[in-house]
């Protein structure tokens, strides 16, 4: 792309001025005029609320289901040994554990499972995450939409203070449901 100084413009650059005045203009109009439609409209709407999805607590190893269809089961934390990529905060003690996390899309929609978040606390401390490329770990689901009727399966891994006391929330989206939370038995 070659950027023209505007003293090197040619003469018709007036027309494009008039149009530029125009777009402002109409863009100004229509700033005037939005307010009142989103304020009809939400006047005849009605209040919209969004209604998650309700979550549950359960021990690791047992499959929930949301109301939706999504299906959600996480394996209980068990120690593993990073790879020499790992990353985490090698400054603060504890024990590296790694959960495995199985998502059916049983919805009418794809889900993407790089929107789930999760966090982990043991101990009475929060868990530090760990992110280890060798042992293809990352912070949250891969990056692919997951079809209607499709799985998915990913590991996550955290440090943790005591391995037989971790409570672990997952929310499997952005929006739209409330957290899982996943308990030792």
């Amino acid at each position: 792309m070659t950027l023209t100084p505007p003293s090197a413009r040619p003469a018709r650059a007036a027309r494009p001025r008039r149009l530029h005045r125009a777009v402002v203009g109409l863009a100004a109009a229509t700033l005037l005029v939005a307010p009142g439609c989103a304020a009809g409209a939400s006047a005849d709407a009605g209040p919209t609320t969004a209604t998650a999805h309700a979550g549950a607590e359960v021990t690791f190893g047992t499959p929930f289901e949301y109301a939706d269809g999504l299906l959600v089961d996480v394996t209980a934390p068990a120690r593993f040994t990073p790879t020499a990529q790992a990353e985490w905060d090698r400054a603060v003690p504890g024990v590296l554990v790694r959960v495995r996390v199985s998502i059916t899309n049983g919805t009418d929609a794809e889900f993407r499972p790089n929107t789930l978040i999760a966090t982990a606390v043991s101990g009475g401390q929060d868990a530090v995450a760990v992110l280890d490329p060798g042992s293809q770990i990352g912070q949250t689901g891969p990056d692919a939409a997951v079809p209607a009727g499709g799985s998915v399966a990913f590991p996550l891994a955290f440090l943790v203070q005591d391995p037989a006391d971790v409570r672990l929330t997952v929310e499997p989206a952005l929006g739209g449901y409330e957290p899982l939370v996943l308990t030792v038995g």
